[in-house]
């Protein structure tokens, strides 16, 4: 990937070798050309050398993330679905399971704590979530023919993947790494199970616009679509004093936009006698990023 050769590269940098002990070099050159070709490296402690990088604090948690090991699973079991969701934070696996030591899964968990853990904007809440689509593929191709609804579990992956290739270092691959989930479980995320693999609604203009569902094969166009109309309303946003420029206004708006109700946003947010901030759409808006603040920071 560009973004990990960009990475190399100032690693390798003057500054970066001076700090180095000898022999690094030659490993991390191994290392990283192995990750440019996209083979999975399970030497943690190569890793660790790049934490140990002032400028790349944080970099483990990403490289080493149980994420890249899901979408390296063309045909996941279930026991490693489970695997995967139990090296997640114990807020999730608490809530995901009844019993951890045994791997046993809860049948249902509760709106308000789903909501909960959708709210994050890292790679924990995307696994999650992700996760669960691929369990409701397995469970939807199972069934004769095709099904006529919406793939909720996708729907909620898909949200959650815009917003953070919005505004989080997700962006650098946003449009690779979406190609690779959609054609990595095509088996599973397939419009031969599902009829629906985009949504349809009225812009500003009042012509037929559309956004993506899912994580579907062939649809990386209405995808790169979905992301330049979700960037267009948050900078909308800001202009029509909705929202400031702070990170956390950026998510709680992202959060808020509902898939269902698009025609009405844009309405909203570009309509001259509707972008007031008494219109009921702004207000509901307004309630629903108060409550997105407020449960972050509960």
């Amino acid at each position: 990937m560009a973004a990990v050769y960009q990475l190399k590269r100032r690693l390798l940098s003057d500054e970066a070798l001076a700090l180095k002990p000898p022999g690094w070099l030659n490993n991390a050159s191994r290392f990283w050309n192995r990750k440019e070709n996209g083979q999975p490296v399970q030497r943690e402690g190569l890793v660790d050398q790049v934490e140990a990088c002032p400028e790349l604090k944080g970099a483990k948690a990403i490289l080493c993330h149980p994420f890249w090991h899901l979408i390296d699973m063309p045909f996941p079991t279930p026991d490693a679905l489970s695997f995967i969701l139990l090296q997640l934070p114990s807020h999730y696996t608490s809530q995901l399971f009844s019993n951890e030591f045994q791997h046993v899964r809860k049948k249902k968990i509760r709106i308000q704590s789903q909501i909960r853990l959708e709210m994050p904007y890292d790679l924990n809440a995307l696994t999650c979530f992700l996760v669960r689509a691929i369990e409701e593929g397995v469970a939807v191709k199972e069934k004769t023919g095709e099904v006529d609804s919406i793939p909720v579990m996708q729907v909620i992956a898909i949200k959650m993947f815009i917003r953070q290739s919005l505004i989080t270092p997700l962006s650098a691959i946003a449009g690779e790494l979406y190609d690779v989930i959609s054609t990595r479980f095509h088996p599973l995320f397939s419009t031969i199970h599902y009829s629906r693999s985009h949504l349809t609604f009225r812009d500003r203009d009042m012509k037929v616009n559309c956004i993506v569902l899912g994580f579907f094969r062939g649809r990386q166009g209405i995808f790169q679509h979905s992301l330049r109309l979700h960037r267009e309303w948050l900078n909308q946003a800001q202009r029509i004093g909705l929202i400031t420029d702070s990170v956390l206004d950026k998510q709680a708006f992202l959060w808020s936009v509902m898939f269902f109700s698009l025609d009405e946003l844009e309405s909203a947010l570009f309509h001259p006698q509707l972008c007031s901030m008494n219109s009921p759409y702004i207000q509901k808006l307004q309630r629903s990023m108060n409550k997105f603040r407020q449960n972050l920071t509960s």
